[in-house]
C-alpha cells in the first residue's frame, strides 16, 4: 500500500506522495478550468476527463506527457458525475485507447444516452423555468447555449456500474465509492483509504459553492427531492469522513473539509433567512427573488440562480416558514404568518 507521511499543513505533499496528480484543463465556455486527476497505479486511473473540445484534449495529453505518460497508458477512466465538463471527453479517449469507463450506476444511463437525455432535460427545464416566473424570452436565451454545450460531450459506453459503498481495488490502494448527491443526483466521491484523500468532483469546492442544480427526474418518478435538501444531507455525511484532503473538480485542494462544510451550511442558512425576509408581506416568484439578489445577472445565469433560489424555497416550505401558491401558471411564495391577531 502507499506509504504517506503525516505532515501538518502539507496537503500538496501528501497528494504527490500518494501518487495522485492534477491536470488542469481549459473550458470552452464561462466556467472555471476543470481538474482531472491521474492516479499512478496499476491500472493508471484518470478521474474525470474534461469537455469534448480540442483544447481540453491537447491540455490532457500535455499534462500526461509531463508525468511521463501517454493516453494509451490509461487503464481506467472514473467519472464523478455526468456533467459535460467532467465526462465530455470520455468517448474520444475510449476511441483512441479502448480504455474502460466506470461510474455510479445511476449516472451510467445519462453518460450512455447523453444526446437524448440532454434534449429531454432542456424541455423539462424550460417548463420548470416558466413555472417559476421566468419570461419566455429569458428561458429561450438561457437554454440556447445548451444547444452548443451539448456538443461538448458525447455518449460513452460505461463498462462498470459502481454501487455506493463498494471498493475499487488497484495494485497499491483501494478506492471506496461514496454517493453524495446534491450538486447533481449522481455525485460520486472516491476515497483513497490509505492516504485518506478523496477525489470529490463538484461535491465541495474551495473556490465557490457548487449549485444544487435542478435536474430532470428519472422516468417513472414524479420528481426528485429538493436538490438543496439532498445536498445538505450529503455535506453532513461528508463532514463525518476522516479525510486528510479533498481533491476537487475545480480550484485548489481542500485541506480542512469539515471547516469548509460548516461554512457552506452556514451560508445556506443565511441565504434561506434572507429569502424568507424578502417575502415578508408579499408574494413572489423564484425569478423575481433571483432578480432581487442578482439583478441582470439572474437572466444571464438563469439555471444557476433559479436552482439556487428554488433550493432555498424548498427548504423554507419544508420547514413551514414559507407557503407556495399555484395559480395554474406560475408558482408564488409567501412568508408564512405566525401567531394570530392580538386580543
Amino acid at each position: 500500500m502507499v506509504a504517506v507521511r503525516e505532515r501538518a499543513g502539507d496537503t500538496a505533499g501528501r497528494v504527490a506522495e500518494a501518487g495522485i496528480h492534477r491536470i488542469v484543463l481549459p473550458m470552452p465556455f464561462r466556467l472555471d478550468p476543470v481538474n482531472v486527476w491521474v492516479i499512478r497505479d496499476d491500472p493508471v486511473v484518470l478521474v474525470d476527463t474534461g469537455p469534448a473540445h480540442p483544447s481540453a484534449l491537447d491540455a490532457l495529453e500535455a499534462g500526461l506527457r509531463g508525468l511521463g505518460l501517454r493516453l494509451g497508458d490509461l487503464g481506467l477512466v472514473l467519472l464523478t458525475h455526468p456533467h459535460i465538463d467532467h465526462f465530455g471527453l470520455a468517448a474520444a479517449i475510449v476511441r483512441r485507447t479502448g480504455v474502460g469507463v466506470a461510474c455510479l450506476g445511476e449516472g451510467a444511463a445519462i453518460a450512455e444516452g447523453w444526446a437524448a437525455w440532454s434534449e429531454a432535460a432542456d424541455r423539462w427545464l424550460s417548463e420548470r423555468f416558466l413555472r417559476h416566473g421566468v419570461p419566455r424570452d429569458v428561458v429561450d436565451a438561457a437554454l440556447r447555449p445548451g444547444w452548443v454545450h451539448r456538443d461538448w460531450a458525447e455518449p460513452v459506453r460505461v463498462d462498470r456500474r459502481l454501487r455506493p459503498g463498494e471498493t475499487l481495488s488497484l495494485r497499491d490502494r483501494e478506492l471506496r465509492v461514496e454517493h453524495l448527491p446534491g450538486h447533481s443526483p449522481w455525485d460520486t466521491v472516491f476515497v483513497d483509504e490509505e492516504s485518506r484523500l478523496a477525489l470529490g468532483g463538484d461535491v465541495l469546492l474551495a473556490s465557490t459553492p457548487p449549485n444544487a442544480l435542478l435536474t430532470m427526474p428519472d422516468p417513472g418518478r414524479p420528481d426528485r427531492p429538493g436538490p438543496l435538501g439532498v445536498y445538505r444531507r450529503s455535506l453532513e455525511r461528508l463532514r463525518t469522513f476522516g479525510l486528510a484532503g479533498l481533491l476537487p473538480g475545480h480550484g485548489p485542494v481542500v485541506g480542512d473539509h469539515r471547516a469548509l462544510v460548516e461554512k457552506r451550511l452556514a451560508a445556506q442558512r443565511e441565504r434561506a433567512a434572507a429569502i424568507e425576509a424578502l417575502l415578508e408581506g408579499r408574494a413572489a416568484t423564484a425569478h423575481e427573488i433571483a432578480r432581487e439578489f442578482w439583478g441582470a445577472t439572474a437572466a444571464a445565469w438563469t439555471y444557476a440562480t433559479i436552482s439556487e433560489v428554488v433550493g432555498h424555497l424548498d427548504l423554507l416550505v419544508a420547514e413551514s416558514r414559507v407557503t407556495c401558491e399555484d395559480d395554474g401558471r406560475v408558482l408564488r411564495f409567501t412568508r408564512r404568518r405566525t401567531g394570530g391577531p392580538a386580543t
